[in-house]
C-alpha cells in the first residue's frame, strides 16, 4: 500500500497539477437569445400518435429533459462514451441506402415512438432529416436546414415525437463545438470567444473558462459538464483538425447557475477533443480517461479520479507525434470486467488495445492490427462505436478497415481479440457511425459514404 501511495505521488507531480478550481461567479444577462433552429409545423403530427420514452440504457440527464424524449449527438452519449443501446442483427441485416444531395458529413439518430429519426449534415452544411418506420424512410422538412460548413449537428426528439435541430444557427456560439441539452428546456453552449453560455427561457449566464475551440461538451446525470480547456499550441501535432490541445479540463455545475468546481491540468497536453467521462472501476463515481501526448513519448492513456487525481496510467508509444484514439468503455470481455477500447496510430498501422487497469497500471490485455478510427486533420473522432451489433449478448468494437470501405466488428474471446465479422459500407466512410435503440430494443447502425448515401443497417 505505501509503495501504491507512493507511485500515485510521483505520478501526480511529474504528469499533472490538479486541483479544486476557485468558483468564479458567472455573468448573468437578459437578452435576446440567439437562434436556435426549428422544425416546419408541417411535422408537428407524430408518425404513430404516441410519444418516444428514453431507454432505460440512456442515462447522463437525457432522460429528465423537459418536453424532450430523446437526443443525438456524433458522440453518441452526453458523457463521451461512444457505447451504443440495443441489440443489432447488421451481419445478416438489410441495407437501407438513401441518397443525398452531397457528401455526408456528419449523422445522429435518435428514436421517435416505435421508429426512429435520422439527421444528416453534408459538406456544404445543409442538413437533411429522414424518419424512418418499420424499414420505410420518409424525408423531414426542417424550417433550418443549414449549419456552418463542418459543425456536429444536436438532433432533438419533442414530447410529441417533433424533430428539430438544436444547434445554434446564428450568434456568438462556436461553429467547432455542438450545444447539449439540458433538463428545464436549458442549453449550454461554448462561444467563439471562450466562455460557456447557459441559455434558459429567462435569459443567459456565461462563464469564462478558456475551453478547446471544438471541445465536446461533456454531460452526467447530475448534469455537470465537463470540457477541455486551457488550449495551446506547445504540442504539435497538428492531425486532428488544428495544431491545439488541452491542458486541462474543467467541471462546471449548472444546479442554481454556472459555477467552476475543478481544474484539472495534464502535462504536457491531452491530445483529442473530450475525454471519456465513465465509472471505470465501479465506484459510483466518474472517471476521466485522456489521452496524454508528449513530443519525447509520443501518446499514453491515463485514468483521472473524480477529483482529477491520477489513477491509472498506460504505457507511451515511445515516439514522439504518435496517437492513440479513445473510444469507448465497455465489458467486452466474459468475466464482465471494464475495458477501454483504442486504436494506436490510426492514420499508421492502426492497432486496436483493449487496456485493464490493475492498481496503477494500465495494462494492454490484447491487441489486433489492420483497423482505424479517424481520417487526418479531421474533428470527426467518432468512426469507432462500440455495442452489441449481432445481437449475441456480446459487446463488440466496431471500427473501419484501413480503406474506410468497410466496417469490421472486434469481439473479445477468452484468448485474445479476434475479428468476427465485417460489412461494406458502398463507399468510403466520410461520416462519424452512429446508432440508435428503437422502442422495442432493437439497434438500427448508419454511416454516411463519399457516394452521397446514408447506409442504414436494419434490424
Amino acid at each position: 500500500m505505501k509503495l501504491l501511495l507512493l507511485c500515485l505521488a510521483l505520478l501526480c507531480a511529474s504528469l499533472l497539477g490538479c486541483g479544486g478550481g476557485t468558483p468564479v461567479e458567472p455573468v448573468v444577462e437578459a437578452k435576446t437569445p440567439p437562434v436556435v433552429a426549428d422544425p416546419d409545423p408541417v411535422d408537428a403530427t407524430p408518425v404513430d400518435g404516441g410519444t418516444a420514452a428514453p431507454s432505460e440504457e440512456v442515462v447522463d440527464g437525457e432522460a429528465a429533459m423537459m418536453g424532450l424524449t430523446a437526443v443525438g449527438y456524433t458522440h453518441h452519449r452526453a458523457d463521451g462514451n461512444r457505447l451504443a443501446a440495443g441489440a443489432g442483427n447488421v451481419p445478416a441485416a438489410t441495407t437501407l441506402d438513401i441518397a443525398l444531395d452531397g457528401v455526408p458529413r456528419w449523422v445522429v439518430a435518435a428514436p421517435a415512438g416505435h421508429g426512429s429519426v435520422w439527421m444528416v449534415a453534408l459538406e456544404d452544411g445543409r442538413v437533411a432529416t429522414f424518419r424512418i418506420v418499420d424499414g420505410v424512410s420518409a424525408p423531414v422538412p426542417l424550417a433550418e436546414a443549414r449549419l456552418p460548413v463542418g459543425t456536429p449537428p444536436v438532433l432533438a426528439i419533442e414530447g410529441d415525437l417533433r424533430p428539430r435541430l438544436a444547434n445554434i444557427v446564428d450568434g456568438e456560439a462556436s461553429v467547432l463545438s455542438p450545444p447539449v441539452l439540458l433538463s428545464d428546456d436549458r442549453l449550454a453552449y461554448l462561444t467563439a470567444g471562450g466562455d460557456l453560455v447557459l441559455l434558459s427561457g429567462s435569459g443567459s449566464e456565461r462563464l469564462s473558462i478558456d475551453p478547446l475551440p471544438d471541445a465536446r461538451i461533456l454531460v452526467d446525470e447530475n448534469e455537470r459538464l465537463l470540457i477541455y480547456n486551457r488550449p495551446t499550441t506547445r504540442y504539435e501535432h497538428a492531425v486532428l483538425g488544428d495544431d491545439l490541445e488541452a491542458q486541462g479540463a474543467v467541471l462546471v455545475e449548472t444546479d442554481g447557475g454556472l459555477r467552476a468546481v475543478l481544474q484539472v491540468n495534464f502535462e504536457p497536453v491531452a491530445e483529442g477533443i473530450a475525454p471519456l467521462w465513465v465509472d471505470l472501476n465501479g465506484d459510483g463515481e466518474r472517471e476521466i480517461v485522456a489521452t496524454l501526448s508528449n513530443a519525447a513519448e509520443g501518446a499514453r492513456i491515463a485514468v483521472f479520479t473524480a477529483g482529477g487525481l491520477p489513477l491509472a496510467i498506460g504505457v507511451p508509444i515511445g515516439q514522439g507525434f504518435r496517437w492513440r484514439h479513445q473510444l469507448a468503455v465497455a465489458t467486452f470481455a466474459d468475466d464482465e470486467v471494464a475495458e477501454i477500447a483504442v486504436v494506436r496510430t490510426p492514420h499508421i498501422d492502426g492497432i486496436v488495445e483493449f487496456y485493464r487497469r490493475r492498481d496503477a497500471v494500465l495494462d494492454i490485455v490484447t491487441q489486433l492490427d489492420g483497423f482505424s478510427s479517424h481520417q487526418l486533420d479531421s474533428r470527426n473522432l467518432d468512426m469507432g462505436l462500440a455495442g452489441d451489433f449481432d445481437g449475441d449478448g456480446i459487446v463488440e468494437l466496431l471500427v473501419p478497415t484501413h480503406d474506410f470501405e468497410r466496417l469490421g466488428a472486434i469481439e473479445r474471446t477468452s484468448f485474445g481479440t479476434r475479428v468476427d465479422w465485417e460489412v461494406e459500407l458502398g463507399g468510403r466512410l466520410s461520416t462519424n457511425i452512429a446508432a440508435v435503440q428503437q422502442s422495442d430494443g432493437r439497434m438500427l447502425l448508419g454511416a454516411g459514404h463519399e457516394g452521397e448515401v446514408l447506409r442504414i443497417w436494419l434490424p
